[in-house]
């Protein structure tokens, strides 16, 4: 079930049908909400054609002679939506074929969503923000090399829906917006076009960040959060960055950054502890201060959000967008940066993990994701520090690359 979407509770403005039992299923396309219940032996089909659908599966039981088959089949066009939610028990005999259940390393949706509460995590600007202009800065401003301070300017919050010409940034290089958080917690809204469809040739279908950044002073560990806002289409591409300033010193190996860090999922393990290395420093992973959030269109898809990465991009945070639309291009291969960390005493570019391309350290929550042909991972950093609780994938392996309920890989 790949373009459905769980929710705690189908929400009270809803109405729900009468419910309809496994033993009168006869294979037909469900088109509008409906309440399943009692044992399917046959696949269910639900399509979603321009509008929203939501779907009770009440003490419900999906059991087909073949278990390759035991699935739910949902289509999704012209924007619409599904939504399922769950009471009672649930059952399945799903199994993987051989060939897929080789490829399949992580949990289902639902499994992590339980397991994490993820529907609990949600959050959004509770006040109007000021919209980011690059003249608020003067006449003939041009960003100094460190960027343009946005809390200076916009002390309690901003919105950006368009990104400066290179020529206001004095080191094209370096393009970037930076914040430093004081005691409150900062949001920054990007908001793209919301009422078009992304073209990636047509940069009027989205905010482009496209070589610029956005860079956290995160010096400060009694500083509020650093709150992003994802609305309507933002891309992120070739070298833009969403970062906090130690991942920054520690990427570009600057002075007084370490030279490796590390995670260990128990540090009594003396197996899962990282090497000495004579003359280098390694330290712990830093916990980022950056969350990103976007909206929750699920009863108007059309305002759906959607963030894409291209290229050399990084975001150095904790992605909680459950209604989020993710893409991505090309991310660029990162072993020399990946050969600096360790998971539990395992060097990131090592040929026993196999995938150097990744593009947010932190965790990824997000509803859909679909990119290219290329495998990419996602570096988990807990938010409790160096033990965090262990999560597995598909075969009960620990996999340090999961995100908090929805690991992803193409």
């Amino acid at each position: 079930m790949e373009k459905g979407e769980y929710i705690k509770e189908i929400p009270s403005t809803v109405t729900m049908p009468a419910p309809i039992d496994g033993s009168a299923y006869g294979g037909n396309t469900i088109t509008n909400n409906a309440v399943l219940t009692g044992l399917f032996t046959t696949p269910v089909n639900i399509e979603a054609d321009g509008k929203v659908i939501y779907v009770q599966l009440s003490d419900f039981s999906l059991e087909v002679s073949d278990p390759t088959q035991s699935k739910l089949n949902v289509k999704t066009k012209n924007g619409g939506k599904v939504y399922f939610s769950l009471s009672g028990d649930i059952e399945n005999n799903y199994q993987l074929d051989d060939e897929r259940k080789a490829k399949k390393r992580l949990k289902t949706v639902y499994e992590y969503m339980s397991e994490f509460k993820l529907e609990d995590i949600k959050d959004a600007p509770s006040a109007s923000l000021p919209v980011f202009k690059i003249d608020d800065y003067g006449a003939g401003y041009t960003a100094p090399t460190t960027g343009i301070d946005l809390t200076s300017k916009y002390p309690d919050g901003v919105v950006i829906k368009g990104v400066p010409s290179m020529d206001k940034f004095q080191d094209n290089n370096n393009a970037k917006f930076t914040v430093t958080p004081g005691a409150s917690d900062y949001w920054i809204v990007l908001e793209g076009p919301t009422d078009k469809v992304y073209n990636p040739n047509d940069p009027s279908t989205y905010l482009s960040l496209e070589n610029v950044g956005i860079e956290v002073d995160d010096t400060n560990p009694n500083a509020g959060m650093v709150k992003i806002f994802i609305k309507g289409n933002v891309a992120m591409k070739a070298n833009s960055k969403i970062i906090t300033k130690k991942y920054r010193q520690f990427i570009n190996k600057e002075s007084g950054a370490p030279d490796y860090i590390y995670m260990q999922s128990d540090p009594d393990d003396d197996n899962l502890k990282p090497p000495t290395i004579s003359g280098k420093t390694m330290v712990p992973a830093y916990i980022p201060n950056i969350e990103i959030y976007s909206t929750d269109a699920r009863n108007n898809p059309s305002q759906r959000a959607k963030l894409i990465l291209d290229d050399d991009v990084l975001i150095t945070g904790y992605i909680r967008a459950p209604y989020l639309d993710m893409e991505t291009g090309a991310i660029t291969e990162k072993s020399e940066l990946l050969s600096r960390i360790y998971y539990d005493g395992v060097r990131q570019d090592s040929t026993i993990v196999g995938v150097n391309r990744f593009a947010v350290l932190g965790c990824m929550n997000v509803g859909e994701a679909e990119g290219g042909s290329q495998p990419m991972r996602v570096l988990y950093i807990n938010r409790n520090g160096n033990k965090p609780a262990p999560i597995t994938d598909a075969e009960g392996r620990h996999q340090y690359e999961s995100v908090e309920y929805m690991a992803y890989q193409h």
